[in-house]
């Protein structure tokens, strides 16, 4: 995947993983790192991997 997809697409990758873990208005620590690990390897800097989490946050709660 980090050969396929560039920078961009894999940030939105780790922000549908968040809309889809934030979907029911409980996050768990097995998925928070979860998607953790899978930012980690598709290497999406940290910085990316918070705005991602924020962005689904603000997606989920505008629903």
């Amino acid at each position: 995947m980090n050969r396929a997809f560039d920078l961009a697409e894999r940030i939105r990758l780790v922000e549908c993983l968040w809309q889809v873990a934030l979907a029911d208005s409980h996050l768990s620590r097995y998925e928070d790192h979860l998607i953790r690990k899978i930012s980690d390897l598709l290497y999406v800097p940290h910085r990316d991997f918070i705005a991602a989490k924020l962005k689904a946050r603000e997606t989920i709660q505008a629903s």
